[in-house]
């Protein structure tokens, strides 16, 4: 919990050697500046970060379930095109929002977004 409310926190690796500690803190301080600038309704929200004793990332919980859980629910069926055209257009237009601020989002996959009452995708 942050002031009263529920949170997820992503633990980041602080790396084994003198080398990759620096390289993986230089990834950690991107991240957070990155999260901390950019706002969109299909991104998930940033709350706060630390990084002693460990590299910690905080952000809004989201109820629901990743796209890939979701599909896998549902099958054998198929998804429908409306649904299909709601989860593409708004992982769209959060990557339209992250392009717009010079960001390239490099880890695009089902498992990342996440459906909450199937009527918003955030990434």
């Amino acid at each position: 919990r942050y002031h009263n409310q529920i949170v997820a926190i992503k633990v980041l690796n602080g790396g084994s050697t003198p080398e990759e500690k620096v390289t993986l803190q230089a990834r950690f301080i991107r991240e957070v500046n990155m999260m901390s600038r950019v706002q969109h309704e299909n991104l998930v929200k940033f709350i706060g970060a630390c990084k002693d004793p460990f590299m910690v990332i905080a952000t809004e919980l989201l109820p629901g379930m990743s796209l890939k859980k979701y599909l896998s629910s549902i099958q054998p069926k198929q998804l429908d095109l409306p649904k299909a055209i709601s989860f593409a257009l708004d992982i769209a237009r959060a990557m339209d929002c992250l392009h717009a601020n010079g960001i390239i989002h490099r880890d695009l996959k089902p498992g990342w977004y996440l459906s909450y009452g199937f009527v918003c995708t955030t990434i």
